[in-house]
């Protein structure tokens, strides 16, 4: 639920993060806009201002006071800058603010009553605004004579509060963002809380902490959790089915039992006898298999694998004490199996009694839970130092009914059992050679 929490707010951010760009890019752009028709009004006044002070003099020149009204352009380098050119674009007149410096490249010189607006650059790198007016002068005698006026102002003028704008928005977009990311954060956590809930009421059923979901979700949730109700008592009533069938299997199987026995009393020939035992035992673990393999994983169910695994090879120690079997466990104390003992039993019990069967001397079980990318699983394998598998028939081992041995008691479905309840629970068994020179079974079965 954390990881979804901060995939959402990753994702809010960088939303956020690009609308506020876009919207600092408008802003800006707007503000950069309103400050040069600022400047281009603040220009175009003082080029009223010296046209009023302009005068001809007799070279049908104008003539402007080495004085002007605004003291920027009687001050060298000032920033603010005035000049007057000819049609040819030489120069006739210059502020003072501009004695000492070139243009390049020049304003281009409008067309009579015409206003250019441009920027230029100055000798000393210096970038100016520039907006220029073209007139035409008519002098005393009737002649008419262009002129092009122009007054310019450094972009400095504007850089300095542009800079202040931008900090200004800067410092609020970051405060907004940063109200809007705890908004965001307490929102996603208030409606993710039910998400929350839902997930750790599902660990306390893996677990076997609780039984069933509650009912106190939100409408959107409320139909998820009772159709989880709805299906967990499905489950549990198919189960107590299941083992209410093989009580009745198991009460049905003794009388012909109890006959078995009769007849070895009466001293019945044995290899009839033991010919009908077998079949007997096909049949009981058959049937007795069916129900296990039709439950696979259910929610809730964890079984302690270690105890299991003791008390099964605490019994084939006394089935096979003639043999003197050495049988050592490799398991993690807490490793659990995920689904029911039942299946678990009847898994490790027929990978174990044929350990027990080929063996030669030894047993080793080991358990391990492996981290993948996929998720967790865990592995248990049972290896025996017998004669193993033939490369040949260890997939026809996992068939029912295959006996790769007709001199060694068997019906041949108990690796078939065990493949089909590791199938059940979407996992995987192999069969390879032993570290022991023997046989080894390895079952891989997923933790969630």
């Amino acid at each position: 639920m954390r990881s979804l929490r901060a995939r959402l707010l990753l994702i809010t951010s960088l939303l956020l993060a690009g609308a506020l760009a876009v919207v600092g890019a408008i802003l800006d752009s707007s503000v950069r806009a309103a400050l040069d028709e600022e400047q281009r009004e603040l220009l175009d006044s003082q080029i009223i201002t010296l046209l009023a002070v302009a005068e001809p003099d007799e070279g049908e020149r104008l003539r402007l006071p080495y004085d002007l009204p605004d003291q920027r352009f009687n001050t060298p380098d000032s920033g603010f800058y005035a000049k007057v050119r000819d049609r040819s674009g030489a120069f006739l007149w210059r502020s003072v603010s501009a004695v000492d410096l070139t243009f390049t490249p020049d304003t281009p010189l409008p067309g009579p009553g015409e206003r250019v607006f441009a920027r230029s650059v100055t000798s000393t790198g210096d970038v100016l605004l520039t907006l220029t007016l073209g007139i035409i002068w008519t002098f005393e005698d009737g002649s008419e004579r262009y002129f092009a006026l122009s007054a310019a102002e450094s972009e400095r003028a504007i850089i300095g509060p542009l800079k202040k704008f931008r900090g200004r928005m800067f410092a609020v977009f970051a405060l907004v963002a940063g109200v809007l990311l705890v908004g965001m954060g307490l929102v996603l956590s208030w409606l993710l809380r039910p998400l929350g809930q839902i997930a750790a009421e599902i660990a306390d059923l893996e677990t076997g902490v609780r039984t069933s979901l509650s009912d106190h979700y939100p409408s959107e949730l409320s139909g998820v959790a009772r159709n989880l109700n709805t299906l967990m008592k499905s489950e549990q009533r198919r189960t107590s089915r299941y083992q209410q069938t093989l009580a009745n299997l198991a009460h049905s199987l003794k009388t012909p039992l109890a006959a078995a026995k009769a007849l070895l009393d009466d001293g019945t020939t044995k290899p009839e006898l033991q010919a009908q035992m077998q079949r007997m035992e096909q049949i009981v673990r058959y049937q007795l298999a069916r129900p296990a393999i039709g439950t696979g994983r259910t929610v809730g169910n964890r079984t302690l694998i270690e105890p299991e695994i003791t008390q099964i090879l605490g019994a084939l120690d006394k089935v096979y004490r003639e043999k003197g079997v050495y049988a050592e466990i490799d398991l993690e104390h807490d490793m659990v199996f995920p689904g029911d003992r039942g299946d678990l039993v009847e898994m490790l019990g027929n990978l174990l009694d044929n350990a027990y069967k080929w063996t030669t001397h030894r047993v080793l079980v080991v358990g391990r839970k492996v981290a993948h990318a996929t998720g967790s699983v865990i592995e248990l394998s049972v290896e025996d130092d017998g004669a193993g598998f033939p490369e040949e028939a260890a997939a026809a081992a996992l068939k029912r009914g295959t006996r790769l041995d007709e001199t060694v008691p068997g019906t041949g479905i108990g690796l078939a059992i065990v493949a089909e309840l590791v199938e059940q629970y979407e996992g995987k068994v192999a069969i390879e050679r032993s570290r022991l020179n023997g046989a080894r079974v390895v079952i891989t079965l997923p933790l969630s």
